[in-house]
């Protein structure tokens, strides 16, 4: 084996070994999304010192699993960037020159690679109840919880001025309609007279607004609240929109 397919060999396995590392990441996640929602139940009212702190360390947690998660779905991008890079013309390198045929068995393309898909009566914990999180909805793969906690990277644009808290930009309602609409999945709908429109909360505690009236927009809003407090506000903005 050439020292490039070395390389190449190596990068394969360092893609897969991230990838493995992103898929116990997720499943972490899914547990604690549900160990968030029974704790913040079994605490709820409660007044004794610390539990507001015990909470804020958990979604800490929370924030850090997903900041990790997206390093290293990251990380994997560039590792399998480099082994797109090894090639030559439409052949990858690590074909020997007789072609595919004659590839040895200890090559990338040989090397057996494991199903990491998850059974279809799997939890992410592993119960035999569905997780949570599986239960919740998402609009470009993370759930309400995760666009808070990445501050909405996902979602649109930022506003052209900084703004105290987060908030992001969508092109038209209809967009943010089918945002609203995916996100909210499973929620329920929670009575608070002074929020005009429809408030939901989702399974795991995280609340989701569709506001009608606001101050600064004729347009709707979506507001959404994660338990600890932190927020994340979708406006509409229709102008100057690069293609």
């Amino acid at each position: 084996m050439s020292p490039l397919q070395q390389v190449a060999r190596r990068s394969l396995l360092a893609a897969d070994r991230a990838a493995g590392a992103r898929d116990s990441l997720s499943a972490a996640a899914a547990c604690l999304d549900e160990a968030l929602l029974l704790t913040t139940d079994a605490l709820a009212g409660a007044t004794a010192p610390g539990v507001e702190h015990g909470l804020m360390l958990l979604h800490l947690a929370r924030e850090t699993i997903t900041d990790e998660t997206l390093r290293l779905e990251q990380a994997e991008h560039v590792i399998l960037g480099f082994h797109a890079a090894l090639t030559t013309g439409d052949r990858p390198i690590t074909d020997p020159a007789g072609g595919p045929e004659t590839r040895r068995a200890d090559t990338p393309a040989a090397v057996e690679q494991p199903d990491r898909r998850p059974s279809a009566d799997a939890s992410p914990c592993g119960r035999d109840r569905p997780g949570v999180a599986s239960t919740l909805g998402r609009w470009q793969g993370r759930t309400a919880t995760e666009h808070v906690l990445d501050e909405g990277r996902a979602i649109g644009r930022a506003p052209a001025r900084r703004k105290k808290e987060p908030i992001r930009e969508v092109r038209a309602v209809e967009e943010l309609d089918r945002l609203f609409d995916d996100l909210s999945v499973n929620g329920s709908d929670v009575q608070l007279d002074s929020y005009i429109g429809r408030l939901l909360r989702l399974p795991d505690g995280t609340t989701i607004g569709y506001r009608t009236k606001s101050k600064t927009t004729v347009e709707p809003t979506i507001d959404i609240k994660i338990p600890g407090g932190r927020s994340l506000k979708i406006h509409v903005n229709k102008q100057t929109w690069s293609i």
